[in-house]
């Protein structure tokens, strides 16, 4: 099961990179933390 959530969280993250830049540069892990955050606190 954990393996699954890893690859979850991987596919996951790969999918919000191409959202906010096009699978381009500049999507680090600082941006990983406020896409990810919820909406009420800027996500």
């Amino acid at each position: 099961m954990e393996e699954a959530a890893v690859l979850f969280d991987k596919e996951f993250r790969a999918a919000v990179e191409n959202i906010v830049v096009g699978g381009g540069p500049f999507f680090g892990d600082l941006k990983w933390r406020i896409a990810s955050l919820p909406i009420k606190f800027g996500g």
